[in-house]
């Protein structure tokens, strides 16, 4: 076994919430930009709350830096939610730096939310979001994969 450490995030999105508090997320870990060796774990979507059926979706995505266990700002969303899935993807080809790409989740509580059907990665060096097609329906809680081609 290894030692665990934690650190305290302080500090607010600019909706106010808390940058600790966030839940049904999906993680994608990816190398720093901004910090060479230095691993980053993106969280683009969650609900802010701990009460079942009234937790809020997330309008900004948060970082956790994997060396320091500090957690800062991300971009705002396109489209708030939580309990989507995604992947870190080379859209600029082979050796390209990894947008982090979201898919589906929910926007609302889980009773009374609307199951997305969006896609949308995030440029990192443009800094910018790019929508993709839509998905045929919408999903909460999903996994995605990325299989090599012809499998």
């Amino acid at each position: 076994t290894g030692e665990i450490s934690s650190r305290e995030t302080r500090g607010r999105d600019p909706d106010g919430w808390e940058l600790s508090d966030l839940n049904h997320v999906y993680g994608v870990q990816v190398p720093s930009l901004e910090e060479p060796g230095v691993e980053e774990l993106w969280l683009p979507c969650g609900f802010h709350g701990d009460q079942v059926n009234a937790e809020t979706s997330s309008s900004y995505a948060r970082i956790v830096n994997l060396q320091s266990k500090e957690v800062r700002l991300g971009p705002r969303l396109p489209i708030a939610g939580g309990a989507c899935s995604a992947l870190g993807l080379e859209l600029g080809g082979p050796g390209t730096p990894k947008q982090i790409c979201v898919f589906g989740g929910t926007n609302g509580t889980h009773n009374h939310g609307k199951f997305l059907q969006h896609c949308h990665c995030y440029d990192r060096v443009a800094k910018e979001w790019v929508v993709l097609p839509s998905l045929p329906y919408g999903l909460d809680h999903s996994n995605a994969v990325l299989l090599p081609a012809g499998t």
